[in-house]
């Protein structure tokens, strides 16, 4: 079950969809923090995966584009309405043929994908063996089949490696850039506040890397912590 305020985000946004290109979507899955079950209003946004039942045109992918804009748009309106440090909500996911669901991520080309106020053409992150994974076993079908009747594609080689180069990938860098620390005239409370921010983000992220690695699964942020300790 999807939690609120993201339920009601959620049908909006593929309601939307709908009224603007009747039939495009032809399956719409909820993963990421949601259908891991660990959801936090004002700091989680809403992971998605829609099929497509045939290729779009650049005008109806132009219309995707503009339904993305509006969507982000009523997230950031929302925002001002909330605690200071939420984070907007809003519908970050790729848009996929339904027959690339049964081939490996690596392989196959989005037709697009948005995050946060980025949308993209035939390119997308969440194109990998992590969404597949969690897509398999924990994905919430909001519109068609359930998970287990996709016929995904699943290699738990494919999984573990994939997650070793985004260590090398991603989070090298990341962990490198953050050496030129930020601006000392920053007020306290906002380096406070990206202190928390950055090290949940951080220690939690190669945390889950490290459980995926070492044992095939797909572990939420707070799951995270308490595999680190235990480990």
């Amino acid at each position: 079950m999807i939690p609120e305020p993201a339920a009601t985000v959620v049908g909006r946004f593929v309601a939307t969809l709908d009224r603007r290109l009747p039939g495009v979507i032809g399956g719409f899955y909820v993963v990421g923090s949601i259908a891991l079950g660990a959801f936090r209003p004002g700091r989680s946004d809403i992971d998605f995966v829609a099929t497509l039942p045939r290729p779009l045109s650049p005008a109806e992918i132009g219309t995707l584009r503009a339904v993305h804009r509006r969507s982000c748009a009523e997230g950031f309106a929302r925002m001002v309405t909330t605690p200071p440090r939420s984070w907007p909500l809003v519908c970050n996911g790729v848009f996929v043929r339904g027959e690339d669901l049964a081939t490996p991520p690596g392989t196959a080309t989005p037709v697009a994908s948005q995050v946060a106020g980025h949308f993209g053409v035939g390119t997308g992150f969440d194109l990998n063996p992590v969404t597949w994974w969690t897509l398999a076993h924990r994905g919430i079908a909001v519109r068609g089949p359930a998970p287990d009747r996709l016929g995904l594609h699943l290699d738990d080689a494919e999984l573990r490696a994939w997650t070793a180069g985004n260590l090398v990938a991603y989070w090298q860098p990341w962990a490198e850039a953050l050496t030129g620390g930020w601006p000392t005239s920053w007020p306290a409370r906002l380096q406070q506040f990206h202190v928390r921010r950055l090290a949940a983000w951080g220690v939690f992220g190669v945390a889950r890397m490290h459980a995926t690695i070492r044992t095939g699964t797909v572990i939420d942020k707070e799951q995270a912590g308490e595999y680190a300790l235990g480990v």
